[in-house]
């Protein structure tokens, strides 16, 4: 004869059902969490890794971003360089004509003087036949003897070119003053038309 169960007894069995279905749920529960539960530990892990990344990349932005702004420091002192060489370079330029033409205020060119007439020695034959043709140019105490730094010729077809630089500058003045009072010259009794043009560099 089967005793039947007290109410003691069925608070332990109950007890006993639930800890085995909590045990088992739990259990079932872990199994179940444990590919997420390792998901998340893993996606954990690439985050801390792109954080480290996406730190270094910035660290990496501002030092580009402080070389940049020294590149652009350094672009804009040699650009004042740039721009005070060739400041520098315009007035040598401006120099340089100014001494150009200095150094040409003396110069004269005689065109149409016949060819052979000036014979082998340039300035001697210059010196006398200048004087020869006009007058006023015959050295005195006032004024000194003809005096040239160099002549050299400039070969063409037909009349001679002679180009030719007086020592002084009142030289060259008198000359062109002599000459534009006389409109011919004579060379070996024929009447010659002789032309004297000042050179001088364009400023």
């Amino acid at each position: 004869m089967k005793r039947s169960l007290g109410t003691d007894d069925w608070d332990v069995r109950l007890a006993e059902v639930a800890r085995t279905f909590h045990g088992s749920v739990q259990e079932a529960i872990d199994a179940a969490l444990q590919p997420v539960n390792r998901n998340v530990t893993e996606t954990a892990t690439i985050l801390n890794a792109l954080k480290q990344e996406v730190f270094d990349i910035a660290s990496s932005m501002k030092q580009i971003t402080a070389r940049q702004d020294i590149t652009r420091a350094d672009l804009r002192q040699q650009k004042d360089k740039i721009n005070q060489c060739n400041a520098c370079t315009d007035a040598m330029q401006d120099k340089m004509v100014v001494l150009e033409d200095r150094s040409r205020r003396c110069n004269v060119r005689l065109v149409r003087l016949p060819e052979g007439a000036d014979g082998d020695d340039l300035i001697h034959f210059l010196q006398q036949k200048i004087q020869h043709w006009y007058l006023i140019l015959k050295s005195s105490d006032v004024h000194p003897f003809l005096e040239f730094n160099r002549a050299h010729r400039v070969y063409t077809v037909g009349p001679r070119t002679v180009i030719f630089q007086r020592l002084r500058y009142n030289d060259r003045q008198r000359l062109l003053q002599a000459a534009r009072k006389s409109t011919q010259s004579s060379y070996r009794g024929k009447s010659s038309l002789f032309m004297w043009i000042t050179l001088l560099s364009p400023l």
